[in-house]
């Protein structure tokens, strides 16, 4: 009999599927799916049917809206990325490339400035702001913020993403209690394969969806987060928006074009430039991909 569910733990070729009839089963992919590049990801619908004894082997896997290979995870909703302008501070660059893979893969970004009783973050969270993010200024010591944070926090799966040390996952344990989550439940080895084994778990939020925690980075690959068409990136910065196809060159490339609506915009003090130079980092990064690179990445698709 095949039956439906949601992955909703993953660990290597081993997964948790939370079934229809509300029981949670031992499953593992079946080897087509090596052979055909794609893999079962924590938060993939899929098809699945008893073997043999008590193992379950999924079948098929119900057609994803998106995938990101860090952490490996399918069927997003919103990206909270958490940021800290307290030692470490969040890179830039860092922080603009994970910003760019939510709006490319249609996901919701939202921005939250952590560590705010050691210091301001209003700076910061003005200029996300006025490039159109939805911005949380919180602190796990004063508890700012944490109500509006935990009150955005519903149904659907988020990714709550920063890099280490900004107090994620103290703020997440803050902001859902319930939840309980803990850093140990995510390997902190970083791989930079498709299918590096890790354990990704969807924990329930308690406000009809569910989380996934992340472990911390120090950098992001735009490859890694699967931006691979340089003519896409523009859109994925919101405050371009409004200057896209005002440039004098219909294949501007908004990095060192003449005439570049962007690039007036920018001297004009209109957009942030360190977003505009973090913008002209990842169209180049994306712009060496050679052709088989971007075949090996859409394997999974």
């Amino acid at each position: 009999m095949i039956n439906h569910g949601l992955i909703v733990r993953s660990t290597g070729d081993r997964m948790a599927v939370l079934a229809e009839d509300g029981k949670t089963y031992t499953c593992r992919a079946r080897g087509k799916f090596r052979l055909d590049g794609s893999f079962p990801l924590a938060g993939d619908v899929v098809t699945f049917r008893r073997a043999e004894g008590d193992e379950h082997l999924v079948e098929s896997i119900i057609p994803r809206k998106n995938y990101l290979i860090r952490p490996p995870v399918a069927n997003v909703d919103k990206l909270y990325l958490v940021v800290s302008l307290a030692p470490p501070v969040t890179d830039r660059l860092a922080m603009d490339t994970l910003l760019a893979a939510a709006e490319y893969h249609g996901i919701t970004p939202v921005i939250v400035v952590n560590k705010t009783d050691v210091t301001n973050g209003e700076k910061l969270a003005d200029i996300y702001r006025k490039a159109g993010y939805r911005v949380f200024i919180t602190s796990t010591v004063t508890l700012e913020g944490v109500e509006a944070l935990r009150e955005d926090i519903g149904e659907g799966l988020s990714v709550f993403a920063g890099s280490s040390g900004v107090g994620k996952s103290s703020l997440l344990n803050v902001t859902l209690p319930d939840v309980k989550v803990r850093t140990s439940h995510i390997s902190e080895r970083i791989g930079r394969g498709r299918h590096t084994t890790r354990h990704v778990e969807l924990f329930k939020n308690g406000r009809g969806g569910y989380i996934v925690d992340t472990p911390g980075f120090s950098s992001i690959d735009p490859v890694q987060m699967l931006l691979y068409k340089k003519e896409r990136i523009a859109a994925c910065f919101p405050e371009f928006e409004e200057y896209l196809g005002h440039c004098r060159y219909d294949d501007c490339t908004h990095t060192i074009d003449e005439e570049c609506a962007i690039r007036n915009a920018v001297e004009e003090g209109k957009i942030d430039p360190i977003r505009h130079q973090n913008y002209i980092a990842i169209y180049e990064n994306v712009s060496r991909l050679k052709d088989w690179q971007i075949r090996e990445l859409l394997k999974g698709e």
